[in-house]
């Protein structure tokens, strides 16, 4: 039904599901995430993902990973050991992308172990795409790349923190200045044009698969 509602508003991809691991019943987005399991959340999130492909719509599956708390989590550090990592935190988005075919991940506001997860190349590479297959693309949370800047303090500025994410593998930003910044990255010779390419290639990619360059059927308006 989300799959057919979108299709119906010409929507072509959800920022969702979210499948963050409910870890206290105060957090106050565990209503739109699944579960406090991570096996049952990411069956769950993968059957909901087929689900809507059926209605060609993307699903952005969210976020990646570690975000189990709403206070400061722009801020906060999720540490944890490889194995609680692998075992609760990732799984979820493990069957997720292999089971249910998800064609975007969308990161977090905050960090895994000191790596602000927008510019861990561990998660948007190695884990995700070479370690699961994953073919689709990355994109940060809403305006993250100034928060890793301004608030995490790991780079020194914007065109750095956009450097960064592209040269991690996250794709995309969401709702932010990655284009403006990156063409000064380039310029300060903080990233590669193949780079940029390569990223804007996984975007456009599912954009055509999704359908979004087909002709638009204009509905008329009735009053």
């Amino acid at each position: 039904m989300t799959g057919r509602e979108l299709r119906l508003n010409k929507i072509d991809s959800l920022l969702g599901p979210g499948m963050n691991i409910h870890r206290n019943p105060l957090n106050g987005r565990n209503f739109e995430y699944i579960s406090e399991d991570p096996l049952l959340t990411g069956r769950i999130c993968a059957a909901q993902v087929k689900a809507m492909a059926k209605s060609e719509i993307g699903s952005t599956i969210k976020h990646f990973c570690g975000n189990n708390q709403e206070v400061g989590r722009s801020t906060s550090d999720s540490v944890m050991s490889e194995r609680c990592l692998r075992e609760i935190y990732l799984k979820g988005f493990e069957i997720a992308v292999k089971e249910g075919g998800a064609r975007s991940v969308m990161t977090t506001y905050g960090s895994v172990n000191g790596l602000w997860t927008a510019g861990s190349y561990d998660l948007c590479t190695t884990i995700l795409r070479k370690e699961w297959g994953f073919d689709g693309f990355v994109v940060s949370d809403c305006g993250a790349i100034g928060v890793m800047n301004w608030q995490h303090r790991v780079v020194n500025s914007l065109e750095e923190a956009a450097a960064l994410g592209i040269n991690s593998g996250c794709d995309l930003e969401c709702g932010g200045t990655y284009r403006e910044k990156l063409v000064a990255a380039v310029k300060m010779g903080l990233v590669s044009e193949q780079a940029i390419d390569k990223a804007l290639t996984r975007v456009l990619t599912a954009r055509f698969k999704l359908g979004e360059f087909d002709p638009i059927e204009l509905v008329p308006y009735n009053h």
